[in-house]
């Protein structure tokens, strides 16, 4: 469950004859810069709407990941245009402690305190539990759905996407001055 930017593949064309006058590794790294860029803003949104339970692992839990297809060693993945995720990621993990119906994050110093004086600690793992919080949960134990990931894409994507073209043109100015000094 992650927000996922994917570039079509005519914006993509488009995109890599602007980056024409770069090497290809420096457009690659331009390129993975400006996505970057978008997926901080939508980033900096979702972790705000992932703000619930005692916790608060699930919003520390959300990173960005950029794939660049071109870029990878497998050959059938060449020519697929590049693409960002966000969202909670399956290895993250804290320490909480649950004391009666409710949890609280700990540092390690304290979940060491607690063990020692005979006390258990448990191990969360937010990515477990995300599209609980994201759909709800029905029947006894009803929870009321939070959204956080499609509601941030929609509110991200336009200072997203300036972000990026911001990032992308600041770019191409940049290493296309520093190709120049070299020759």
């Amino acid at each position: 469950m992650s927000t996922t930017l994917v570039i079509d593949p005519k914006t993509y064309a488009q995109m890599l004859a602007a980056l024409a006058t770069l090497p290809k590794k420096v457009g690659g790294l331009v390129v993975r810069k400006a996505l970057s860029a978008w997926g901080g803003v939508v980033k900096r949104v979702e972790v705000a709407k992932a703000k619930r339970g005692a916790t608060g692992l699930l919003a520390k839990s959300i990173k960005v990941n950029v794939v660049a297809p071109d870029e990878s060693f497998n050959i059938l993945h060449h020519g697929k245009p590049p693409r960002v995720e966000v969202g909670p990621v399956k290895g993250f993990s804290g320490l909480a402690t649950s004391t009666g119906a409710s949890r609280r994050r700990l540092t390690v110093a304290k979940a060491r305190k607690i063990v020692a004086a005979g006390g258990k600690n448990v191990r969360v793992r937010p990515s477990r539990y995300a599209h609980l919080v994201e759909a709800g949960i029905a029947g006894k134990k009803h929870i009321t759905p939070a959204p956080f990931v499609e509601p941030a894409a929609r509110e991200g994507a336009g200072p997203g996407m300036e972000a990026l073209s911001r990032q992308l043109g600041k770019g191409i100015i940049e290493e296309a001055a520093k190709l120049a000094a070299r020759s």
